[in-house]
């Protein structure tokens, strides 16, 4: 599916037309992967520490030991483009447990979900650090709550680790549709990078994948490992752009710390990496714009 061409005014920031029920649960099984492997080592526990250390950053987002790169792909792309988004949709009660507001389709469009829950999250006693998703700041709880709440709606961590397409959570999160480009290759060079660049301009969200390997579809003739890239993974792509005559895409790893190239173009392993347009458009297979 092609992407649809620009037309008209970008969409008010993420404001959903209809107001749901507030949904109180209690806290979702851990996944069924660390339950097995992991068994006591991790527990929910209390941590010490703030919602937010200077604001939401997309920089903040560092996955875990769970398989939801595309959950959480999206909300580095939600809150590299409106911070003040993701803060608008976690409301702190000041007792320890927290509200986040979601987005869930109706017939009459986004319908507002809220989900409470607590501070309490899922803690590897061994490595005494987060297993699931995190902060870099050790002490800023926020990605960890919010990555609890979309747990506890869904009903379980389980769902989450078996992984999924970057269309749900941007839904989830902003209460827009995506277009979605199931294969990058069958599209014109062209066109692509003209959308890219109107999405960079408009202020759009963007997740884009890997190939998985263990599929049997065409892959990039070399290794993922060798460019320092991971196959089947969903990364933000936070910009598109030109310099010295030439076209790169800005992305940014959920882990927050392997890239493209290794570091070596910018010295850092952040997560925040510049790929040649054109080899992304070869390592990369698709792309969800909201």
């Amino acid at each position: 599916m092609a992407l649809t061409p620009n037309v008209g005014p970008p969409a008010d920031r993420f404001e959903g037309r209809v107001r749901g029920p507030l949904v109180n649960l209690k806290d979702p099984p851990l996944a069924r992967g660390t339950r097995e492997e992991l068994g006591d080592v991790v527990r929910y526990q209390r941590l010490r520490g703030a919602l937010y250390v200077d604001g939401p950053s997309f920089d903040d987002v560092q996955q875990g030991g769970l398989g939801d790169c595309y959950f959480l792909a999206s909300l580095v792309a939600v809150a590299h483009l409106d911070p003040k988004h993701v803060r608008d949709a976690i409301t702190d009660h000041g007792d320890g447990t927290y509200t986040v507001r979601f987005f869930a389709k109706s017939k009459d469009g986004p319908s507002a979900v809220h989900v409470t829950v607590d501070g309490e999250l899922p803690f590897n006693s061994e490595t005494k650090a987060l297993e699931y998703g995190s902060a870099r700041h050790r002490g800023e709880l926020w990605v960890g709550v919010i990555e609890k709440a979309f747990a506890q709606w869904k009903g379980t961590y389980t769902r989450l680790d078996q992984g999924g397409w970057a269309d749900e959570p941007l839904y989830a999160l902003t209460g827009q549709e995506s277009v979605w480009v199931e294969r990058l290759q069958a599209e014109k060079s062209a066109y692509l990078w003209k959308q890219l660049r109107a999405a960079t301009k408009d202020g759009r969200p963007m997740v884009t994948g890997t190939f998985d390997q263990s599929r049997k579809k065409t892959a990039p003739s070399r290794e993922y490992e060798d460019l320092g890239l991971q196959p089947g993974h969903a990364y933000a792509l936070l910009e598109a752009f030109e310099s010295g005559g030439q076209r790169f895409v800005r992305l940014r790893d959920p882990h927050g710390t392997a890239e493209y190239g290794h570091g070596k173009r910018d010295g850092a392993l952040d997560g925040q990496f510049v790929i040649p347009f054109e080899e992304w458009l070869r390592t990369f297979e698709d792309l969800y714009v909201a």
